[in-house]
């Protein structure tokens, strides 16, 4: 078993995780970090080292945006406690978080990942109905 915060702007981090819940039960271990306007990376990387409390676990922050402050301040938090096995992901999504939380009594911290680099492609589907304009609309149609 692993550690596992989930983070991002506002408070996706504490809605995902209620509603990866909803499917998958309570999860305690799970930790949530919120971002608020107006805070910065050493904010972030306190709560960080508040919500790691495990020290002994490895530890996989899960990140909204790639190269946003949440994930920043991961990063920065990571090259500080280079003791601890710790992996980012950004990207975050309700199938990337269930397919974690699914993962996390049974697989190592590296299975899983390995799993969702595998799938991540299933994560996003299009589907259309009568779709009457398109991007390349050959009249001239301003959009």
């Amino acid at each position: 078993m692993f550690n596992i915060i989930l983070m991002g702007h506002g408070e996706l981090g504490i809605t995902m995780k209620k509603s990866a819940e909803m499917i998958v039960g309570k999860q305690k271990a799970v930790k949530t970090i919120p971002f608020y306007e107006g805070e910065g990376i050493e904010t972030l990387e306190e709560k960080i080292e508040k919500a790691n409390n495990n020290k002994e676990n490895d530890l996989l922050i899960v990140c909204d945006l790639y190269g946003g402050t949440p994930f920043n301040s991961a990063c920065s938090y990571c090259l500080k406690h280079k003791d601890q096995n710790i992996i980012i992901l950004s990207g975050m999504s309700l199938p990337m978080v269930i397919q974690i939380l699914l993962g996390n009594n049974s697989k190592s911290i590296i299975d899983v990942i390995n799993d969702i680099e595998k799938d991540k492609q299933l994560y996003i589907k299009t589907y259309m109905w009568k779709v009457e304009k398109t991007l390349n609309n050959s009249e001239g149609d301003d959009l």
